[in-house]
């Protein structure tokens, strides 16, 4: 049992931990020729079990997406953080004025940017367990499409969006979306995976 696959046989069971294929009801140990069908086989899984079966939709290099509860994790840490430091900032200039609250906003849309593209994540995404990588090639993100995500994000959160709706779909699609994406992420091409 792990909290991660190790290897080609392994499943992830209603629990949410993976299992060795030889755990599973009906698995036979290779021998002889078959040693080498291994990694294709499929257990014959009990029909009867209080254990549920469940498909783990993957990136293109095979990581699992992160799941919301996840992605919400890293959203709180984040907040908590940016406003922590953005209510310092907002200390240092005067009551009243907006300046301090431009700051803290664009602080918003640097953090986001700098961490994605140099680190992979935020520090949210890495307290979690996940990180930011291309939709179509897994590879890190680059500086320019994690400056896209983060505008995208920042205006469905600040910008042009101030209506709660498009902020309130941006956090709930990857509910229904078959890759967890948000859309900022499907703006920017990017997906949210667990890291290995």
């Amino acid at each position: 049992m792990s909290d991660v696959s190790q290897g080609p046989g392994w499943w992830l069971a209603s629990d949410n931990k993976w299992y060795p294929p030889e755990s599973a009801s009906g698995y036979q140990a290779p021998t002889g020729e078959s040693v080498g069908q291994v990694p294709g086989m499929v257990p014959n899984y009990p029909t009867n079990s209080n254990v549920t079966f469940v498909a783990v939709a993957k990136d293109v290099l095979g990581r699992p997406y992160a799941g919301w509860w996840s992605r919400v994790g890293a959203t709180l840490i984040d907040g908590i953080l940016l406003s922590l430091i953005g209510g310092v900032i907002g200390l240092a200039f005067a009551k009243g004025s907006s300046a301090g609250s431009v700051i803290a906003a664009a602080l918003t849309l640097v953090y986001g940017a700098l961490m994605i593209a140099n680190k992979g994540g935020t520090l949210g995404n890495m307290a979690v367990g996940t990180m930011v990588v291309d939709a179509k090639t897994g590879a890190p993100v680059t500086p320019a499409k994690a400056w896209g995500r983060a505008a995208m994000d920042f205006l469905f959160k600040f910008g042009i969006f101030l209506f709660a709706i498009p902020t309130l779909l941006d956090y709930l699609w990857p509910l229904w979306d078959k890759q967890n994406q948000t859309l900022h992420d499907k703006a920017a091409g990017t997906v949210v995976v667990k890291k290995a």
